[in-house]
């Protein structure tokens, strides 16, 4: 009867910190579902907040960063319902990021659907960034510890991609996807109960 208790009070205390971490955001616009929860020390960007979608039931660790360009005014980020982010993530898109429904990304994840610009006599400090292309995680992937996943990349669902693994391409569903750079080292089977 006590646990029970006190894991309602920290459920309530937890909605409560949430509620009041996402109160700025959301007054300048972002979109978020019922039961999102957010870590502390999270970075928005500062004029496309409006632009990010979080799900139902989202959950993101803490110090986290999303990154918008405040010049392009059509980057979207969406995150789907039940997905959970640990600590330390970079999202960062130029064009658009879509993370499917229950997903589960490990910390220090990063998703940049974009580079930098680089070459011969190019300040890479104030150079800035590239055109976007599409980034699009499936459904009920599982993203582990140290991923780099980049521009146009699209994973599908039931996918598992290992820790430290750098994704430079697209994966069909039910991959294992391991290296640097990614790529496919067994299917992903029915679930044994």
């Amino acid at each position: 009867m006590l646990i029970k208790f006190l894991r309602a009070t920290k459920r309530n205390w937890d909605s409560l910190v949430s509620f009041l971490r996402l109160l700025v955001p959301r007054c300048l616009g972002l979109r978020t579902g019922n039961g999102v929860r957010v870590g502390r020390g999270l970075n928005w960007p500062l004029g496309n907040v409006r632009n990010i979608q979080l799900d139902e039931n989202v959950v993101l660790g803490k110090h986290g960063w999303f990154y918008l360009p405040l010049q392009n005014r059509t980057a979207r980020i969406h995150i789907g319902a039940g997905t959970a982010i640990s600590d330390y993530f970079t999202i960062s898109a130029n064009e658009s990021i879509h993370i499917g429904k229950n997903c589960l990304i490990s910390f220090r994840v990063s998703i940049l659907d974009h580079d930098h610009v680089t070459g011969l006599e190019i300040n890479p400090v104030t150079s800035g960034i590239a055109k976007g292309e599409p980034i699009e995680i499936g459904e009920n992937t599982f993203i582990g510890t140290g991923v780099v996943i980049m521009r146009g990349v699209k994973i599908g669902r039931n996918c598992v991609i290992n820790a430290n693994s750098v994704v430079m391409r697209s994966f069909e569903d039910n991959c294992i996807i391991n290296g640097s750079p990614a790529k496919v080292v067994m299917m992903v089977g029915p679930a044994v109960k």
